[in-house]
């Protein structure tokens, strides 16, 4: 049975920090593959405006590709509206594959207005990555909005991935204000974003 890691996001771009933190993941759990999934419409994410979805698959391949490893799909960007995970782990599912699919610390407050957040942790490996500082009791604040067996493993699923000071909030404020992004990003995305003239405005 393969094992595989489902990392979601906008990725808007993806960037090293994306890619980094995949490979620690993939090597720590021993998975066979780590898979990219861009979210064609996120429906809990703040940002009105994102770049195209074809746009974000489009850097997402080409970021890793030679990537053993890593791979990217389009199974969200393929489905009409929004992207709900937990549709996509049955679809993934029902391939064979054992799941591990990962979110960030920052998506906590989310947690509880996901779309059958009960089933998401019972049907797949769930791990919240923990970024360093990031303190753990934040998990109090949304304990009451979770069925208990929800909540302890969700506290349960924790584990530490390392700092990197890189966002996509980030990349995008220094393409506007014309700054240099090849430290931040694969050149193949500098790229991509230059020839098609992303994130200007």
């Amino acid at each position: 049975m393969e094992k595989l890691g489902i990392l979601g996001g906008t990725f808007d771009p993806v960037h090293l920090g994306h890619i980094i933190i995949a490979q620690d993941l993939r090597e720590k759990l021993k998975l066979d593959k780590v898979v990219f999934i861009p979210a064609r419409c996120a429906p809990h994410k703040r940002r009105k405006k994102s770049a195209p979805p074809a746009h974000r698959l489009a850097m997402l391949r080409a970021a890793l590709k030679g990537y053993e490893g890593l791979a990217v799909s389009d199974i969200e960007i393929r489905r009409r509206g929004a992207s709900y995970t937990i549709d996509t782990i049955r679809r993934i599912a029902d391939t064979g594959a054992r799941i591990t699919f990962f979110t960030g610390s920052d998506s906590i407050e989310y947690l509880p207005k996901w779309r059958e957040i009960d089933a998401i942790v019972k049907e797949c490996g769930f791990i919240l990555m923990k970024r360093p500082g990031f303190d753990l009791e934040k998990l109090e604040e949304i304990k009451g909005e979770l069925r208990p067996a929800t909540f302890r493993a969700i506290k349960k699923s924790a584990i530490n991935i390392r700092r990197i000071e890189i966002s996509s909030t980030e990349i995008r404020r220094r393409i506007r204000r014309g700054q240099d992004i090849s430290h931040l990003v694969p050149s193949s995305v500098a790229g991509y974003i230059s020839a098609k003239r992303l994130y200007k405005t």
